[in-house]
């Protein structure tokens, strides 16, 4: 749910699909689709968007407002359809985060990786530049 929204995205009536948190993880990948429910949008904030079942989430997140211990208390979807596409997201995310830190004991860079290919992903995955190696044979 990486997508950042405003509240003009949702509209009173709207109908999103709802899914409760019932564990420590805000990522869709640990959240039940067979716990979801269909709910309507009753009120459009410019935070925060009112559902029909009494929740609220956030307008830039559709992730729900945090309860007492600070964990979120779930999400909405624009329908069942991409809440499944989010949580295959996630999944395969994690998958591949995994694969890369199992294998990066023994892979050597292929000969394609180079450096402006891998400025190129550290940009795209948000990551900050890498700063640009001191010259050891000294200024002149």
């Amino acid at each position: 749910m990486s997508a950042k929204r405003t509240a003009s995205a949702f509209n009173v009536g709207q109908i999103l699909y709802y899914v409760p948190n019932h564990r420590l993880y805000s990522s869709a990948r640990y959240w039940s689709a067979e716990k979801g429910e269909e709910v309507v949008v009753t009120r459009v904030g410019r935070q925060w968007i009112g559902l029909s079942n009494g929740r609220e989430i956030s307008a830039a997140t559709m992730l729900g407002r945090a309860d007492r211990r600070g964990v979120s208390c779930g999400g909405a979807f624009f329908g069942l359809e991409h809440f499944l596409r989010e949580r295959r997201a996630d999944e395969d995310w994690q998958a591949f985060m995994l694969d890369i830190c199992m294998q990066s004991f023994s892979l050597e860079r292929p000969a394609t990786m180079t450096s402006d290919r891998l400025g190129a992903l550290r940009a795209e995955l948000g990551m900050k530049p890498r700063p640009a190696p001191a010259n050891k044979e000294g200024a002149k």
